[in-house]
């Protein structure tokens, strides 16, 4: 089968560069986005089954996905993004700014045991997206199983599987309603394209978090 990973629409937070769990809504462009990518996956996906994060702006992206097969997304709360806890919604520079330890802390993307004040450690994150992938249901022969996710997510998961490293995920930043495809074999997954962004033209993208 083929797995096809999307990041959702542009966010207000990812317009703002804010990161993290926030339930923001997307923007004009990420309804755009989302548009854009639900007629070029028409194209060239066959979904059996559409999995999303409960998060507002990966549902709404699922949606607009769903809509040409005449599918619903199924809701998966595994798949949400990383929790910050306290330093939700904050930009870069207002997080170093006003919880400075912390921020120096993240900069160590080797301390799996890192975590944020009131959230999560990398270690619960990365196992926890472990989880959401490992209990995917399976597709029939010939057909897609589609998943609606978010940087953090999404980009931890690539890193699992071309490095098993997930705290190498910022080498795999995806832009938002990019498309990734991976053909899965039994135990064998091989990426067939990262990061596809060709089909939003001049809507655009932003490769950050959230």
């Amino acid at each position: 089968m083929r797995l096809i990973l999307v990041r959702h629409g542009e966010s207000e937070s990812n317009a703002e560069m804010r990161f993290g769990d926030a339930d923001t809504p997307m923007t004009e462009r990420g309804h755009q986005q989302a548009k854009a990518t639900a007629r070029w996956l028409a194209k060239h996906a066959r979904p059996e089954i559409i999995v999303a994060s409960t998060m507002k702006r990966a549902l709404d992206t699922a949606h607009y996905l769903a809509k040409p097969y005449g599918m619903t997304p199924v809701a998966n709360h595994l798949m949400r993004e990383v929790d910050l806890g306290d330093l939700e919604n904050l930009t870069p520079a207002e997080a170093a700014e006003r919880y400075p330890e912390t921020w120096e802390r993240n900069q160590d993307f080797e301390n799996l045991d890192f975590g944020w004040p009131g959230g999560e450690t990398r270690r619960q994150f990365f196992a926890r997206v472990r989880q959401a992938f490992a209990q995917l249901p399976s597709v029939g022969p010939g057909k897609d199983l589609l998943v609606v996710s978010h940087g953090g997510v999404l980009s931890s998961y690539v890193a699992q599987l071309l490095e098993g490293r997930p705290q190498s995920w910022h080498k795999y930043m995806l832009g938002n309603c990019s498309v990734t495809t991976l053909a899965v074999k039994g135990d064998s997954t091989t990426v067939l394209d990262l990061n596809n962004t060709a089909h939003l033209g001049d809507i655009g993208t932003i490769q950050t978090l959230s």
